[in-house]
């Protein structure tokens, strides 16, 4: 072997606190998603696709334990909020627990998720919005985007 080189590859499976970051978040995105297409008729822009999982403390014993301070599952990063109604924070922490749930094999009460989502700056919102409706425009006339 000596002189050839070795790739080294780390496999995270599904209880990994990375890979259940990542499938909160995305859970999250999923469920923005949806909401703001059945609310809008379209998917607004919105990044939630960083997390941060805190650990909690436990005393274990065979066959439960007590927990003394949950797990902490934070979703962070920017969301639109075209109107008061729409409660990105509420809509992510349904979605983030929904995750949970369907993931880990213990007790979801064991988690807490919190949000750290802000509306995005005003110069990215109209850029995007200069996009979108760029896009519309040309949907409208057939024409096909200049690559």
């Amino acid at each position: 072997m000596g002189d050839q080189p070795v790739e080294v590859c780390e496999h995270k499976g599904v209880g990994h606190p990375d890979t259940l970051t990542d499938a909160v978040c995305e859970t999250a995105s999923r469920a923005l998603s949806l909401a703001y297409r059945e609310r809008y008729g379209r998917i607004l822009h919105h990044n939630v696709d960083k997390g941060l999982l805190i650990a909690g403390k436990a005393v274990p014993r065979f066959g439960g334990g007590i927990i003394l301070r949950p797990i902490r599952l934070i979703v962070s990063r920017a969301a639109r909020r075209p109107d008061a109604a729409f409660d990105v924070a509420d809509l992510v922490t349904q979605a983030a627990m929904q995750c949970v749930k369907a993931t880990v094999r213990c007790d979801p009460a064991g988690f807490r998720v919190e949000t750290a989502i802000e509306e995005d700056s005003s110069d990215l919102q109209q850029v995007v919005t200069r996009h979108e409706h760029r896009q519309r425009c040309l949907r409208g006339t057939g024409q096909k985007r200049a690559k």
